[in-house]
């Protein structure tokens, strides 16, 4: 890993962080799709409400994802993905990416998003009335 992916890593996570204002709980996951090189980044965080909240991520973190993107296709060894799961868990991250082969025939990127939350939050409402 270079000091650059590195530091998008904790620049990631800061932003995501500070895009949750009305995080309550101990879990955020930073959900980005990047297909034909144009990103959606989204966020799931616990608000206090007893559900999920998905919320836009602003514009500097989803440009921040999209040069990590670049960054990570470039490195010697490391492939282009097509979802980023970037989960802060009791202030701890981890990262995981699905692969263009990894998503079958008649499934897209987006399919994956609430069997993750489920996985993360567990069996839990969300809310997507307040997304931006």
């Amino acid at each position: 890993m270079t000091p650059n992916i590195e530091s998008m890593y904790h620049q990631m996570g800061g932003l995501a962080l500070q895009a949750a204002d009305d995080l309550t709980g101990t879990r955020l996951l930073l959900w980005a799709e990047v297909a034909q090189g144009a990103p959606s980044v989204y966020l799931y965080y616990e608000d206090g409400t007893g559900r999920v909240r998905q919320k836009f991520a602003p514009f500097e973190l989803g440009e921040t994802v999209y040069d990590f993107w670049i960054a990570w296709k470039a490195q010697p060894q490391q492939r282009e993905w097509r979802v980023m799961e970037y989960i802060i868990n009791n202030g701890k991250f981890s990262i995981d990416f699905v692969y263009p082969d990894q998503l079958g025939p008649d499934e897209d990127e987006h399919d994956l998003v609430e069997p993750a939350i489920e996985r993360i939050f567990g069996k839990i409402a969300i809310d997507y009335s307040r997304a931006d």
